[in-house]
């Protein structure tokens, strides 16, 4: 199982008053924690929605989102990277440049008049 070399949730990346862990792992890989990415996404937990990396696979993968995604992103959302944190535990994330894939993704889509005013993806 690949180790955070580098990152701790007291010293996470900030992106427009959002806080998300971040870290460096042995193979140099940049990760974004899970949760909190999805939080940054403005998705809720709970409901049918499923949890984790089920729930933002399924976002990336909703059909009005389809045509702007990048296959590789809908791949890359549905395994999240398992690491080591420096405490041992066990901690999930997606290499960093997911968030900026889903947001370009969703702007696209936007700009496309995808959503309607008032319902976001």
């Amino acid at each position: 199982m690949r180790k955070a070399e580098f990152g701790s949730p007291d010293h996470p990346l900030e992106l427009g008053g959002l806080k998300i862990p971040c870290y460096v792992l042995d193979d140099g890989t940049r990760v974004l924690g899970q949760n909190q990415m999805i939080t940054a996404l403005g998705m809720s937990y709970g409901g049918s929605g499923g949890t984790g990396g089920d729930r933002l696979a399924k976002f990336v993968g909703q059909t009005r989102l389809e045509p702007y995604v990048q296959h590789a992103l809908a791949d890359r959302t549905a395994n999240p990277i398992k690491f080591r944190v420096k405490s041992g535990n066990v901690a999930y994330g997606y290499e960093a440049t997911i968030l900026a894939d889903i947001c370009e993704a969703v702007l696209k889509a936007r700009d496309a008049g995808v959503f309607r005013q008032g319902r976001q993806p």
